[in-house]
């Protein structure tokens, strides 16, 4: 019980080991930071969703990336490749490899994002669909994109012409398969993300259900322990509205990784765990505890 610290979940706090010999010399430890959650919270399964976000944002920017390479290859840049004058012709093959760099850089960047997350991921499915999408990745960028960059490297020293460039087809055939692998790389993802997502929030809304329980018969039973009794209560309850609010935030961040009415019910259930908790912290600020 934290009561005497008055810390709830969520709270850091910084200490320090002390220790003392038997003739009275005195050593201290470095300062030691740490967080305080509840017992329900599997922190390591917090710690290995976070990276999975990560990884699930990077694989976003890598998508956007490659779509702006495919459009660095659309009708209109190609037209000023094949049949535009000499200074239009090098600013699309500027704007081309511009692209195929920023999206090779944007994998890069992915791939380490997928370092991180694969040591958290939990052994078992959770490993084998990280080590999928790694496998999909090293493709895209060993195959596809080298293809693609291949390609624009050729157009880059080709004449101009009154037809379209030998190579330009290529050239935009290869963006194009670069856009739509790192789209599907990214969706197959999101999908194994969100299902992430709401397995960590129903096993915290488990919890926080339980907790409930279990607060309401300890209040039970302390009641008649007095003003030590009920501020035991206010400070247990504030922490269970803190954990409400960081499961708000999941809620409202899985409303933005699946189908339109899967995101609706989640929005309702964001809702009405905003609305359940608005009257809770009222009275707890208004409880002497509360004002403290």
């Amino acid at each position: 019980d934290l009561l005497a610290l008055k810390a709830n979940p969520g709270d850091r706090v910084t200490t320090k080991l002390v220790a003392r010999d038997l003739k009275g010399n005195r050593g201290e430890s470095a300062p030691l930071h740490l967080q305080i959650i509840s017992p329900g919270v599997d922190a390591r399964a917090l710690r290995a969703l976070e990276a999975k976000k990560r990884f699930n944002d990077s694989l976003k920017k890598l998508r956007d990336s490659a779509e702006e390479l495919k459009q660095a290859l659309s009708k209109n840049e190609t037209k000023n490749l094949s049949q535009g004058d000499d200074l239009h012709r090098k600013q699309s093959v500027l704007g081309a490899n511009a692209a195929v760099e920023e999206t090779g850089r944007q994998l890069d960047q992915t791939l380490d994002q997928l370092k991180e997350a694969l040591p958290q991921a939990a052994p078992g499915r959770d490993a084998a669909d990280l080590a999928l999408v790694g496998e999909m990745l090293s493709e895209l960028k060993q195959k596809t994109l080298q293809e693609a960059r291949t390609e624009i490297e050729k157009i880059s020293y080709e004449p101009m012409a009154a037809k379209p460039a030998p190579n330009l087809n290529d050239a935009t055939k290869s963006a194009s398969r670069v856009a739509d692998n790192a789209g599907l790389i990214a969706q197959a993802y999101g999908e194994l993300f969100a299902a992430d997502q709401a397995g960590v929030i129903v096993g915290n809304l488990n919890y926080l259900e339980q907790e409930q329980d279990r607060m309401n018969k300890q209040a039970a039973s302390e009641a008649t322990q007095g003003t030590l009794g009920w501020e035991r209560l206010a400070r247990r309850q504030g922490g269970a509205a803190k954990e409400t609010k960081v499961v708000e935030d999941m809620l409202g961040a899985l409303t933005q990784q699946v189908e339109r009415s899967q995101a609706n019910r989640a929005k309702k259930a964001q809702q009405d765990l905003a609305t359940a908790r608005a009257p809770l912290e009222q009275a707890l600020t208004n409880s002497p505890a509360g004002r403290e």
